[in-house]
């Protein structure tokens, strides 16, 4: 990735924590912590899942209201919440794969 092209990136990213990038994936970033950019990865991974199952059956997803979005944010989606979500998440890894820090 040449510089500029990375400077960009990290510039989008001003205000929010994932993104779709067309023909590369997800990405997700922290402020806070690799296990906060983590756990974001993984509920947006989810979330696209769930919608092309639901649109891969014909139903249309309902779109939440910006009130709702916005209530929603506020209690759940800080970084400390993704933070706190992700370590039951990086115990099990610690148990399931002991030697994946060797």
């Amino acid at each position: 990735v040449e510089v500029d092209a990375g400077e960009r990136i990290a510039q989008s990213f001003e205000d929010v924590r994932g993104a779709i990038h067309q023909n590369h994936g997800l990405f997700s970033v922290s402020r806070h912590s690799i296990d906060a950019a983590a756990f974001t990865f993984i509920q947006l991974e989810r979330c696209c899942k769930q919608q092309l199952a639901v649109e891969a059956i014909g139903i249309k997803p309902v779109e939440l209201s910006p009130e709702v979005a916005r209530y929603s944010h506020e209690h759940v989606g800080s970084e400390y919440m993704s933070w706190l979500n992700f370590q039951p998440v990086w115990g099990l890894l610690l148990e399931t794969q002991p030697d994946m820090l060797d």
